[in-house]
């Protein structure tokens, strides 16, 4: 009665385990197809060892669903293992009789060859962060040889997996052809989970090359895709949500951003995969700084951190330290800021690469907002832009140059400040970026006042946003930063908060040390704290940064 799921229950229930492998490899496409692994997972634990060691295409089966719906790959590596063995066993007897396939549970109708290219595409997923990407990639090709064309849901994934050591060498803008690809094979597999997989993936893309809105419409198709899929299909969708939350956070629709973290946490609290549920928490921990949670902020960045704590990948290490330098900064907890810089072993001097470009951001980050040392921080943005430029990660070289303008103007080179901002705002302006510039402050106000008055003046840097998207952006800016007392307008880059309270301290006579033990930091960091505060404010002593410090009404 087209009931298959049932049926697999009932011969169970009746430990009639032949029915149960016949009904799994039978229906294996449709179940894939609605990405209900964790329930083929469940009834392949019901058969005996010995029966699938001795079926090489039902090891496979219950391998690809073990991947998707288990937290470890040690199961799927014994499966296929498994699987491995008993190909061989079979060639070494010359192969097998269509007859003795035992309802096409040992080999399966699209043969032997087939098999073994499942079999390769499953060690592409298991050595996906282990072996070079070159080595991934001949992997792969040797896998797409193998299987025919009426397999579209194994090559699809296969094509991601290249497409995605493609990207680890080469352009995004290059991987695009061959997305198109995945999402053909997925289409013809009439697979909705594949299909939000795919379209997830292509989303991630668009938005590293700084089309937010084809990056938006990518991830709306997925989420659409996915509501046709399986509840059970929870990986998939979480990425969707994510993405939708970034690209929301990012244009400036918090409501939307907020709604989407909280479907992915929501489903990702019975998906135990481990990188979409980490991407999940540093990406709510953004989005509430954004809406002034920062305990909620905190809560979430302490949850990722839990995940991280127990892998040895190093890029997931890497993306938490810059998501969270990034929120302490932007919610103004510098020391705990400077304990992940502490903790990662960051410094100005760092060897900077397409691996841990965006911590590097991140660090430079610190460097301005906590430090005040904008030369050191240019230094390292000027490492980072061509090695993001080289990849065509067109938002990393937004967030660098327009983190590059306030650097520069902390040094003094207004004219250098505002050329990196006019650059930063040209490549933001197709993408409609907003937050990437508003978030950032009082400083970026002045930085956007001075580059549109340049603008009107005829003297623009030579690349800029237009006139119409740099107004917006100041009108945004200053509808999103609190306002600062007029008295304040003289700086012409605004003290932290850390540097007025040192100053504060200053004008309660205490000493520098006094200053330390009071505020729980070092000597050397109340001293630079200082010096910083003085430029700031051009004066030379104690006596002068208390008049001064009255002046602008913060005594």
């Amino acid at each position: 009665h087209d009931m298959p799921s049932e049926a697999i229950e009932q011969a169970r229930a009746a430990e009639d385990h032949d029915t149960v492998a016949r009904l799994l490899a039978a229906n294996r496409d449709e179940f894939r197809r609605l990405g209900r692994n964790a329930s083929i997972s469940r009834w392949a634990a019901s058969l005996p060892d010995e029966m699938v060691r001795a079926r090489p295409r039902l090891a496979l089966i219950f391998a690809a669903s073990s991947m998707a719906s288990d937290n470890t790959n040690r199961t799927a590596r014994r499966l296929a293992s498994w699987a491995d063995d008993a190909i061989r066993a079979i060639e070494d007897r010359g192969g097998l009789d269509p007859a003795d396939d035992a309802d096409g549970t040992i080999v399966g109708p699209a043969g032997l060859e087939a098999l073994k290219g499942e079999l390769l595409a499953m060690r592409v997923m298991h050595a996906f962060r282990s072996l070079p990407p070159e080595e991934i990639a001949a992997t792969a090709d040797q896998a797409l040889a193998l299987l025919p064309d009426t397999m579209p849901r194994d090559r699809a994934l296969l094509r991601m997996a290249r497409v995605a050591m493609h990207l680890q060498l080469h352009t995004l803008e290059s991987g695009l052809p061959d997305l198109e690809l995945c999402l053909e094979d997925a289409r013809r597999a009439n697979s909705p989970s594949l299909l939000a997989s795919v379209l997830t993936f292509l989303g991630e893309v668009y938005v590293d090359l700084g089309r937010l809105q084809e990056g938006r419409r990518s991830y709306e198709v997925a989420l659409m895709a996915g509501q046709e899929a399986s509840a059970e299909a929870t990986l998939e969708m979480i990425g969707v949500h994510t993405g939708l939350a970034e690209v929301l956070l990012e244009l400036g629709e918090l409501a939307g951003a907020t709604h989407h973290t909280a479907r992915a946490l929501e489903i990702a609290t019975i998906a135990p995969t481990r990188s979409p549920v980490l991407y999940a928490r540093t990406m709510a921990a953004q989005v509430m700084a954004a809406t002034d949670d920062n305990e909620a902020a905190l809560a979430h960045l302490a949850e990722a951190d839990a995940f991280v704590r127990g892998s040895s990948d190093a890029r997931f290490h890497s993306h938490l330290a810059a998501v969270a330098l990034t929120v302490h900064c932007r919610t103004g907890n510098i020391d705990a800021a400077r304990e992940v810089v502490q903790a990662r072993g960051l410094r100005p001097d760092l060897d900077i690469d397409a691996s841990n470009a965006d911590e590097a951001t991140a660090y430079a980050r610190l460097l301005v907002i906590g430090d005040g040392d904008g030369d050191r921080a240019a230094r390292m943005l000027a490492q980072v832009i061509p090695v993001v430029q080289a990849r065509g990660r067109v938002r990393d070289e937004i967030r660098a140059r327009m983190l590059l303008a306030q650097a520069q103007a902390l040094a003094g080179d207004q004219a250098q400040a505002l050329a990196s901002l006019g650059r930063a705002t040209m490549l933001g302006e197709p993408g409609r970026f907003n937050r990437m510039f508003t978030a950032e402050g009082p400083t970026m106000v002045t930085l956007l006042e001075s580059l549109v008055d340049a603008v009107r003046r005829g003297q623009a840097p030579a690349a800029s946003g237009s006139s119409h998207y740099l107004s917006w952006l100041l009108r945004e800016a200053r509808r999103t930063t609190p306002a600062r007392p007029a008295s304040l307008a003289p700086l012409p880059v605004p003290l932290t908060q850390r540097e007025i309270e040192v100053l504060q301290l200053i004008a309660d006579g205490l000493r520098n040390q006094e200053i330390a033990d009071r505020l729980y930091i070092s000597l050397p960091t109340v001293k630079r704290h200082i010096a910083n505060a003085y430029g700031k404010l051009g004066v030379r002593h104690r006596t002068e940064a208390v008049a001064r410090l009255q002046q602008l009404g913060l005594r």
